[in-house]
């Protein structure tokens, strides 16, 4: 059985996209919420195992995550408006309040983002791996340091929107924090590695192949004409002060009610290819947790160059036309500079035993 990045590297190179494998029965899937009627176009479950490598035309699905796994997570983006003036302040403070809560044990992520358009508005996006996550980090000194520090800077109260992670799957929000506390030589750690052998084995091969689909024409294509693409953008509102040249763009959806399911799977067939893209370094589904119809893309690029060729790949052409109905209204993308963390490394999406 193939690992996700070596598959992935496999994958890239043959520049073969994608289509994730989503049940609907699976965790963070808005279907598998209470209360939620199955959906006709639900996926059927998958085989848990696959063999051999798959061929062109056929479509391999691969084990999903065990139950319970996805819907554990808390993802919690909390939006501050900086009075101005206090931004650079404002966000000195905050990266030393994410250095030292990436540390955490629970901890899968903590970015700290300062919208382009506004310099004043700032994003703070936690994601920890259980619901006890959250807590642990609001009894922190780091955590009680920053409130104390920041709390005059703010212009308004600041406010929380919490999320259900969609894609990619649990094992595979690594950092190298948690890379560092993984091989940590602790009797505790290396129980809770040895529990989480099998997730992490389910979600290194998530992956499906529809060869069907495939273009590798038109998405060498997209990319060899990278540098036309980039041309309308403007590149210089895209860098801060510190020479951050990614591209992070949030994108947020609201849905026609009933079309949820379908949206997910299309945005997860849609993500997973998108990660395979040379400037690609994230690209995650969140679905809100207090409504089901909002849906929250993050696509990370290295380049707003890459984040170009992405709009001419075949994955993404065949999800806006798939996905272009179920929208209730006009999608909505706020682009970000990273001041947390700055490193490309510290975002491309890795195993969590890397």
């Amino acid at each position: 059985r193939r690992s996700h990045l070596a598959y992935t590297d496999h994958m890239a190179t043959a520049r073969v996209p994608l289509r994730a494998c989503l049940r609907a029965s699976s965790p963070g899937h808005p279907a598998s919420r209470p209360g939620a009627s199955p959906s006709a176009s639900a996926i059927a479950r998958p085989p848990t195992k696959i063999r051999g490598v798959p061929r062109f035309g056929q479509r391999v699905v691969c084990a999903s995550a065990p139950p319970g796994s996805l819907a554990d997570m808390q993802v919690t983006l909390v939006s501050v408006d900086v009075t101005p003036g206090d931004e650079e302040d404002f966000a000195s403070e905050s990266i030393a309040n994410a250095l030292a809560s990436v540390e955490e044990p629970d901890n899968c992520r903590f970015d700290v983002l300062r919208a382009v358009e506004d310099p004043s508005k700032f994003l703070l996006v936690e994601i920890y791996k259980t619901e006890s996550g959250p807590a642990a980090h609001k009894e922190t000194d780091h955590y009680a340091q920053w409130r104390e520090n920041v709390q005059d800077m703010m212009a308004t109260p600041r406010s929380a929107r919490k999320y259900v992670p969609v894609y990619p799957w649990p094992g595979l929000w690594g950092t190298a924090a948690a890379s560092r506390r993984a091989r940590v030589p602790d009797s505790s750690a290396a129980a809770a590695a040895a529990d989480d052998s099998e997730l992490i084995e389910k979600a290194s091969t998530f992956l499906t192949l529809d060869a069907s689909a495939a273009d590798a024409d038109s998405l060498g294509a997209a990319y060899a004409n990278a540098d036309a693409l980039g041309a309308g953008f403007d590149i210089d509102s895209l860098i801060d002060s510190f020479g951050d040249t990614k591209v992070i763009t949030h994108v947020h959806v609201s849905c026609v009610p009933g079309t949820e399911n379908a949206f997910a799977e299309a945005s997860t067939a849609n993500a997973a290819s998108s990660v395979l893209e040379p400037g690609n370094l994230r690209f995650d589904v969140l679905n809100a947790a207090d409504d089901p119809r909002a849906f929250l893309l993050v696509e990370v690029y290295d380049s707003p160059e890459a984040a170009a060729a992405h709009k001419q790949t075949p994955h993404y052409l065949e999800w806006r036309k798939e996905v272009q109905d179920m929208m209730a209204e006009p999608r909505k993308a706020i682009t970000y500079v990273a001041r947390f963390p700055e490193d490309p490394g510290a975002w491309k999406m890795r195993l969590s035993e890397a």
